[in-house]
């Protein structure tokens, strides 16, 4: 049987809504979403900022990263002529 890949974890402190928090999630994810800051030229603080506001409550703020970092480069895919 194959073994998981190891889910490393990295904290972070940014500041959402006016306020310092940290937060806690898998490399690949931090990785992803400095991704998307370059492409859309924003700091991580202020797309981090965007997308928990955006997910207004309906997800924890771990959650809402997680789910935008996953649906960035999905929604992107659909949107071009050989996405499908």
């Amino acid at each position: 049987m194959a073994s998981r890949p190891q889910a490393r974890k990295i904290r972070q402190n940014l500041s959402i809504g006016g306020r310092r928090t940290s937060l806690s999630l898998e490399a690949a994810v931090w990785e992803t979403l400095t991704e998307i800051c370059r492409i859309e030229e924003k700091s991580l603080d202020e797309l981090c900022d965007s997308i928990v506001r955006d997910a207004a409550g309906r997800v924890s703020m771990a959650s809402a990263l997680r789910l935008r970092a996953l649906g960035y480069f999905r929604e992107a895919g659909a949107a071009s002529p050989s996405g499908g």
